[in-house]
């Protein structure tokens, strides 16, 4: 592998639900927090504007979660149109009281969207049902604002998506008998069922006994999964216990009611939305035509521009074609820059090698290393050089010249250029994790060095974020991640968090690439509600 870096009103779904069914008066006690994974949310100070951030909740204990029990005793009579997905996690808590709220959803979702989990024990018949109402971070606001008050940040912003119900069953034909039996129920709710899933959810694809109903405004499903126990056993470090085959028997049952815009987005909608949410900023490619400016150099630049062109113009496409002509121009630009080089001033030799080596790494980061490449050969008599990435046959451009423009320029435009990539790429250009130490800590140790000199830059402000926030991720992976020991990252995890916001909020003051934005915003919102889950960004591990 390369190197990683529902209120109870008519109109809502489903089984939800099962959620208006209306709880026993003697269980129903006040709101409380239930296990939590992650820190609590920050609070922004009064003075939110200025940038700074306070710490206002601590890490609840690690105790289980605890769900009071509902009788309601035809839960599935309750089935309807659409979910209200208008209805803020506050509003829901207020009309659910005996609720008790989870931070970890109950399946992964693909397009990660996921905020909080309002959980309830139901009855179906003598099962219990674990009612799982599901709110999600919503889509990005335009101008990209920052919430004023953060104390309630997951009541008054996230908004229902989703209502998951599961009941755990001995074995997997007690699970399609149940499965059978909701279907039938269903189907007479809301007409014909399909036969499979389409519901964006980690390893749905190897759910059994699936079968789904598509709405204009909601989709439900049903399908069978290993139980939580099950999958619990499978992730041990230590092997199954003694008693673990009936444990892996055990299956859950979940039926799941999903809106438009859900984490849990029909996985062909999800693709398409993610290619546009991911889609490269320009911000990526804007330094090399600014170099090519700087260079002054018009025969190169117009070889390096159809270079970048093209490399645009495929972007995301998972093109592996190769193309001679491309290829003819970025070689020629390559030599024409390497002759012309030392004859130039420091700051313009700078730009001209910032502007190759930028487009050079874009058009071909990488060689078979098993498989003979005249162009690869040509740009290492040119001066580059490469590390080889054995598991992958590859080899990777170590990209010299970004370093020399660095170099030769460190306190101008093209060497602060250059900086800003290196930056970006946890200041090394060695594939394979060849580079000693971390990413994240070079990140941090250049970027706040920058910064006391005086930098304004966005990016170095971006960056920084980014390894912050490493370390809160990393603190946050599971206990057993084969690659990360969360508990060397635990005490450095809330004040990275907060150095991560402060990072970014001040990054999204003045960038303006419109998906940079956008990804900004969704990371300081994350971080404000505690949210992780992801794999470190700056943690490099090669296998």
């Amino acid at each position: 592998m390369l190197p990683n870096r529902i209120y109870c009103v008519a109109g809502i779904a489903f089984v939800a639900l099962l959620a208006c069914a209306k709880p026993d008066s003697t269980t129903s006690k006040p709101v409380v927090q239930g296990r939590s994974e992650t820190p609590g949310p920050a609070a922004l100070s009064p003075n939110a504007g200025s940038g700074e951030v306070t710490s206002a909740i601590t890490r609840p204990p690690p105790e289980q979660l605890v769900l009071t029990e509902d009788s309601a005793t035809s839960p599935l009579a309750t089935v309807s149109a659409a979910i209200d997905t208008t209805i803020r996690l506050g509003a829901w808590l207020k009309s659910h009281p005996a609720d008790r709220i989870g931070v970890v959803p109950p399946v992964e979702q693909i397009d990660d969207k996921f905020c909080r989990a309002s959980h309830l024990k139901l009855k179906l018949g003598d099962r219990t049902i674990v009612r799982s109402a599901l709110f999600d971070i919503p889509e990005v606001p335009a101008g990209e604002p920052f919430p004023s008050d953060t104390a309630r940040l997951a009541e008054d912003l996230c908004e229902l998506r989703t209502v998951w119900l599961s009941t755990e069953v001995p074995d997997s034909a007690s699970a399609s008998a149940l499965a059978d039996t909701l279907t039938q129920l269903i189907d007479r709710k809301l007409g014909n069922h399909s036969s499979g899933v389409n519901f964006g959810a980690a390893g749905s694809a190897n759910w059994l006994d699936g079968r789904s109903w598509k709405g204009s405004r909601t989709t439900v499903v049903v399908a069978t999964l290993p139980s939580m126990a099950a999958e619990r056993a499978s992730r041990s470090e230590e092997g199954p216990a003694p008693d673990s085959s009936a444990v892996n028997k055990t299956r859950r049952v979940v039926m799941a009611a999903y809106a438009p815009n859900s984490g849990y987005e029909d996985i062909d909608l999800l693709e398409t939305r993610f290619v546009e949410r991911h889609k490269e900023p320009r911000i990526l490619y804007q330094n090399a035509d600014s170099a090519m400016t700087w260079a002054g150099l018009p025969k190169i630049a117009t070889d390096l521009q159809q270079v970048l062109t093209h490399v645009r113009s495929i972007a995301g496409k998972g093109d592996t074609l190769t193309y001679p002509r491309v290829d003819e121009a970025l070689l020629r630009a390559v030599k024409g820059t390497h002759d012309i080089a030392p004859t130039l001033s420091p700051p313009r030799r700078a730009a001209a090698l910032l502007a190759a080596d930028i487009v050079m790494f874009a058009a071909h980061p990488y060689f078979a290393s098993n498989a003979a490449s005249p162009l690869r050969d040509s740009l290492e008599t040119l001066g580059m050089t490469f590390t080889e990435l054995a598991i992958d046959q590859l080899v990777q451009n170590d990209r010299p010249w970004l370093w020399e423009a660095y170099r030769l320029d460190p306190s101008g435009r093209a060497g602060h250029a250059a900086f800003v990539e290196l930056l970006g790429n946890g200041w090394t250009t060695k594939g394979a994790c060849k580079e000693p130490g971390e990413e994240y800590v070079r990140i941090i140790e250049h970027g706040e060095a920058d910064l006391r000199s005086g930098d304004t830059d966005p990016m170095v402000h971006f960056y920084l974020g980014s390894a912050y926030k490493t370390i809160f991720d990393a603190a946050n992976v599971s206990p057993n991640d084969e690659y990360v020991d969360r508990r060397a990252f635990t005490a450095q995890a809330e004040s990275a968090r907060l150095k991560a916001i402060d990072h970014y909020r001040i990054a999204l003051g003045s960038l303006t690439d419109r998906t940079l934005r956008k990804d900004v915003w969704n990371r300081v919102m994350r971080l404000l509600l505690g949210r992780s889950g992801e794999q470190p960004e700056y943690i490099c591990f090669y296998d």
